[in-house]
């Protein structure tokens, strides 16, 4: 399996993290359990995943502190990735990141904070003034 469809996997089982780990399934974390699922995946095979997704540019930093972190949206899924070196070989900790964008009603913040947020034209707003004077 490829790193695509572990993503597209543990999005689909509702998990926040994927641990994967050379000569072991798979793990995702659903709901703070960890589960395997599918087959070991092969030491070489997570090498290949893991050169891929560094490319030449960050593999050799990642062979001279056996660890490496990004961010990357995969399969539409964003993702902080720790690729790492441990006793078995490489393996990646992967978060799902959720993909919730803020507004004041998701947020359930107070109404009368739109009125700090909100633009007007007009310069004099004791609102504008107080905000600039800081």
């Amino acid at each position: 399996m490829d790193l695509e469809s572990l993503v597209s996997l543990a999005q689909t089982n509702g998990a926040s993290d994927l641990h994967l780990e050379s000569g072991l399934p798979a793990a995702l974390r659903i709901r703070g359990t960890l589960r395997t699922v599918g087959e070991p995946t092969p030491g070489k095979s997570m090498l290949e995943m893991a050169r891929q997704l560094l490319g030449d540019d960050h593999w050799q930093h990642f062979l001279e502190r056996r660890s490496y972190d990004m961010s990357k949206t995969i399969q539409g899924v964003r993702c902080r990735i720790n690729v790492l070196q441990s006793s078995r070989g490489v393996g990646f900790a992967i978060r799902l990141l959720a993909s919730f964008q803020a507004t004041l009603e998701k947020l359930n913040l107070h109404p009368d904070l739109r009125k700090l947020v909100t633009p007007t034209n007009d310069v004099r707003s004791p609102v504008r003034v107080s905000l600039w004077a800081r």
